[in-house]
C-alpha cells in the first residue's frame, strides 16, 4: 500500500518561502564582506585625498640659488632679505635658454657675485602668473629687478641688460635703503610687542612711550607695522576710554573732585598729545563747575 505525502501545512510554506527569499536577495546585494579600508586602492577619482604639493626647490644658475617669484617673495619678507629677479625673456631657438643666462652670469653676476649672494634671487619663468602681473605687470621682454623685502621694485631694467657698473652701484644702493628699511621694521615689531606686554600688565606709561617712539620711524603707511601700531592704538584707547567712563560716572554723582583725580591718573599713566589736551579740557570744566558750586 503506498502511502501518500504529508500534506504542506501553511507554516512550513511560510518558511520556505522566506528562505528563499533570503537567498534571492543575498545574491541580488552581492557579497556581505566588504573590502577592509586598509586593502583599497587609490583610484585617483575626484573625492580621493589630493596628494601635498612638493615645495620650489630652488635652481643653481650662475653661482646663485633662484627661486620662484612665490616662494621667493615669501622667502625674503621673513628673512629681510633684498630680491634680485631676473626674467630672460622667451628661449630664442636659435641661442637657446642658456645664452641668454650666459650674459646674465658674465655682464651681471660675476662682478657683484659676493653682495648678490646676500640678495634672495628669484627667476621669473611664467609671465601670466598672478603674482608676476600683480609684481611686474606684462612682461615682454626681458627684465631685471632689484626690489626691498617687501617686494616694492627699486629699479629695474626691461629689453638690453645694464652696465656692469650701473647693476653694481644699484645693487649697493638697494642693499644699503633695504637694509636701513628692515632695521625699522624689526625696531618696530619689537617695540610693538613689549608694547601689547606693558599694557597687559598695566604698565601703562612704558607702552604709550614705546607707541609714540614706534610711531617716529616713519613707516610705510600700507606696511604692517603700521597696521599693527593702529591695532595697538585701539587698545590704548581702550583702557582711556574705560577711565573716561569712571570719571563720568563720578561727576553725574557731582563727586567732582574723584573725577578730577581720575583724569589727572589718565593724563599721566597716557601722556598722548591729543589725549592730554581733550583732558585737560575735560578737568577744566570740572574745576568751573567746583567754582560754582563753592
Amino acid at each position: 500500500m503506498t502511502r501518500s505525502p504529508a500534506p504542506r501545512t501553511r507554516s512550513n510554506c511560510g518558511a520556505s518561502s522566506a528562505l528563499w527569499l533570503t537567498l534571492v536577495l543575498m545574491c541580488l546585494s552581492g557579497p556581505l564582506v566588504q573590502t577592509p579600508a586598509f586593502a583599497r586602492q587609490d583610484t585617483g577619482q575626484p573625492g580621493d585625498p589630493a596628494k601635498p604639493k612638493a615645495p620650489d626647490k630652488p635652481v643653481e644658475r650662475a653661482g646663485l640659488s633662484f627661486h620662484s617669484l612665490v616662494a621667493g617673495t615669501k622667502l625674503s619678507s621673513e628673512s629681510y632679505r633684498p630680491l634680485f629677479v631676473v626674467y630672460t625673456g622667451p628661449p630664442s631657438k636659435e641661442e637657446g635658454d642658456d645664452s641668454a643666462w650666459k650674459r646674465v652670469e658674465s655682464q651681471l653676476v660675476s662682478g657683484t657675485k659676493k653682495q648678490l649672494a646676500k640678495f634672495t634671487s628669484v627667476e621669473v619663468k611664467r609671465t601670466s602668473d598672478k603674482a608676476t602681473i600683480e609684481m611686474f605687470g606684462g612682461l615682454s621682454r626681458p627684465m631685471i629687478a632689484l626690489c626691498d623685502f617687501r617686494g616694492v621694485v627699486l629699479k629695474r631694467w626691461d629689453g638690453d641688460l645694464p652696465s656692469r657698473s650701473a647693476f653694481r652701484k644699484f645693487v649697493k644702493r638697494t642693499w644699503e635703503y633695504n637694509s636701513e628699511l628692515a632695521g625699522r621694521f624689526a625696531q618696530a615689531k619689537k617695540s610693538i610687542d613689549k608694547a601689547r606686554y606693558a599694557l597687559k600688565t598695566d604698565r601703562h606709561k612704558e607702552a604709550v612711550q614705546l607707541y609714540l617712539s614706534t610711531e617716529k620711524l616713519e613707516l610705510p603707511a600700507d606696511s604692517k607695522p603700521v597696521k599693527e601700531l593702529a591695532e595697538l592704538r585701539k587698545e590704548i584707547d581702550k583702557k582711556i576710554a574705560d577711565r573716561k567712563k569712571k570719571a563720568d560716572e563720578k561727576e553725574k554723582k557731582k563727586d567732582y573732585y574723584a573725577a578730577i583725580d581720575i583724569l589727572e591718573k589718565t593724563m599721566s599713566d597716557f601722556p598722548i598729545p591729543d589725549v592730554r589736551d581733550e583732558l585737560r579740557k575735560k578737568i577744566t570744566k570740572l574745576w568751573a563747575k567746583l567754582r560754582g558750586f563753592g
